[in-house]
């Protein structure tokens, strides 16, 4: 009985490690792949959508985008019919960081959908995280980091 007892306690340690490094996994080919959709300027609209399609705002329902590039601060909106969940969400929070951390010139996103609208910037972005946004897109260790500690 002790012998199964302890193929079992080997095997569940086995799964456990498994899952953790499969989750590292995870994190580092997202970050490999949102780090390869870095856009330098906000204006440049399919590439823009792009990155967001690989963030994955489409999980979120269908969307416009209205680019806010004729004069500083550069902008980004994001409307949604019908947005799945709340503006609130960890989701979006989070979805709107590694957009600001992935758009070289980008200074805020606001996300709506009807009469609500959720707005960050750079600045309230980087406070909340205690180190700058723009990282995210500078380096792929920092984006990695931010996936690991974000996403489920």
């Amino acid at each position: 009985m002790t012998r199964y007892r302890t193929i079992a306690t080997l095997a569940l340690a086995g799964a456990l490690t498994l899952g953790s490094c499969n989750a590292a996994n995870d994190a580092a080919n997202a970050a490999q792949e949102l780090f390869d959709h870095r856009v330098e300027y906000v204006g440049d609209a399919s590439q823009v959508i792009s990155t967001l399609d690989t963030i994955g705002f489409d999980d979120l329902g269908t969307y416009k985008v209205e680019l806010l590039t004729d004069s500083e601060p550069y902008g980004l909106k994001v409307k949604f019919d019908e947005l799945k969940g709340s503006l609130q969400d960890s989701a979006v929070v989070t979805k709107a960081m590694q957009t600001l951390g992935l758009v070289k010139n980008l200074d805020y996103i606001e996300i709506s959908s009807g009469d609500k609208s959720y707005r960050l910037d750079k600045d309230a972005a980087s406070k909340a995280l205690g180190y700058s946004v723009k990282k995210l897109g500078e380096s792929k260790d920092a984006l990695e980091k931010f996936l690991s500690e974000k996403l489920p």
